[in-house]
């Protein structure tokens, strides 16, 4: 019932951009990644993402992005030693890691002659794998014991809201752009980071 329920915004968005796509002024697609914190396990790590944008006009946008994400960082445990007889700290790795897809619309905020600043909202749907496990203590000699230990999976729906400050230079441009987002697995995550991509104006918007 979630996935359904994603994919129908999703294809919503779709019918949208696909009906503003005859007036629009130009198409955008970009690669970037940077910065990205995962909030819920307070770890830092870096994302990629691929964004197609859809121009109507001199206010509206429509996108849709494909992102990834990898986050990793340690866990403290407190395990016993039947050797020494001593309780000892240590530490484990985790990695959490995610994939999500979303479109929505940005809305210029201020317009320059070849820059403009954008606010962004978005739908989105996001898989989500981790390698952190659930235990209360670790044994590790003479036997290992990972109570509760499970590799995580979910899918998730959420919404992300972008500001971004973009420079045209002729058909190409560069992007700066900072993100928080947050779903339904009480995830949330904030990015930071730069993209670069191509212009497709159409032959009317060249000609105005």
């Amino acid at each position: 019932m979630l996935i359904r329920s994603c994919l129908g915004v999703l294809l919503i968005v779709l019918l949208i951009v696909l009906a503003v796509n005859a007036i629009a002024q130009d198409h955008r697609l970009s690669l970037g990644g940077g910065f990205a914190r995962h909030g819920t396990d307070n770890v830092n790590g870096f994302f990629f993402s691929s964004t197609y944008e859809v121009r109507s006009h001199d206010k509206l946008g429509y996108t849709f992005s494909f992102t990834g994400t990898m986050h990793d960082g340690q866990t403290p445990i407190l395990y016993f030693d039947d050797v020494q007889t001593t309780w000892k700290q240590g530490a484990l790795t985790f990695v959490t890691a995610g994939v999500q897809v979303n479109a929505g619309i940005s809305y210029n905020l201020l317009k320059f002659k070849n820059s403009r600043v954008a606010i962004g909202l978005s739908p989105l749907i996001r898989y989500q794998s981790t390698s952190n496990p659930d235990y209360a203590w670790v044994n590790f000699y003479p036997t290992t014991y990972f109570p509760g230990a499970s590799l995580k999976r979910s899918i998730s729906v959420g919404g992300i809201t972008s500001l971004n400050y973009t420079i045209d230079i002729r058909n190409f441009f560069i992007q700066a752009f900072a993100s928080i987002q947050y779903d339904t697995h009480q995830d949330a995550l904030s990015m930071l980071g730069l993209s670069m991509g191509r212009r497709f104006p159409l032959a009317k918007a060249a000609n105005n």
